[in-house]
């Protein structure tokens, strides 16, 4: 698949998250890689309901902007799964309401946030575990996914919500593979209740409440 149809594949992708209400103005972010080992990133504040094909921002292997829009801040937890993933095509990363609220919830079980509900989610799944939290663009994020991603091909963000990857290597599963494992954590019926949600007590997480 060329580099032309990875974009217009990213660009329908995140148009379809937006209608359906999985993210909203500049919150969350998508990236495939490229042939070369690169990858193509959302950039900083776009919104998934208006994004251009050519102005996606394009990172070469190290994670260094080498063209399009300024990238996501984002971007080092997406080089973290194609770094420890290799089968990794696509990453995304939404704010969708039921999981951002769950990433919210007190006493959450670190190795896996949601029961076995359905088959389907062991499937797709398997385990969701827990990122501490870190502010957007701390490297010690990367640092966290790295580390289970070789693992796990989902995982909630503590505070933040979700972030999955799936799909080939050279990117060609972004919309095929990749959707269907981002679906498996985005539409999960599990949603938790209104008034539960731990507005934060650790110092890291004050600034933003």
């Amino acid at each position: 698949m060329t580099e032309a149809e990875l974009r217009e594949q990213m660009v329908s992708l995140a148009h379809s998250l937006f209608m359906r209400g999985y993210s909203s103005c500049g919150a969350g972010n998508i990236s495939c890689r490229l042939p070369d080992g690169g990858f193509l990133v959302t950039p900083t504040n776009s919104s998934f309901g208006a994004l251009d094909a050519q102005r996606l921002s394009k990172l070469d292997e190290q994670g260094e902007w080498v063209a399009g829009d300024k990238p996501s801040k984002e971007a080092v937890m997406h080089r973290a799964f194609y770094q420890q993933r290799p089968q990794t095509g696509g990453v995304v990363h939404l704010h969708s309401p039921s999981l951002t609220e769950l990433s919210c919830l007190p006493g959450l079980d670190a190795a896996n946030c949601l029961p076995p509900i359905t088959p389907y989610y062991v499937m797709r799944v398997g385990s969701l575990p827990l990122v501490p939290y870190f502010r957007q663009g701390d490297p010690g994020l990367a640092e966290e996914i790295g580390a289970l991603a070789p693992r796990h091909n989902a995982m909630l963000l503590a505070n933040h919500g979700p972030v999955v990857g799936g799909g080939q290597p050279a990117g060609s599963g972004v919309q095929r593979r990749g959707a269907g494992r981002y679906r498996a954590v985005i539409f999960h019926p599990a949603a938790p209740r209104h008034g539960d949600a731990d507005p934060g007590t650790d110092p890291r997480v004050g600034h933003h409440v």
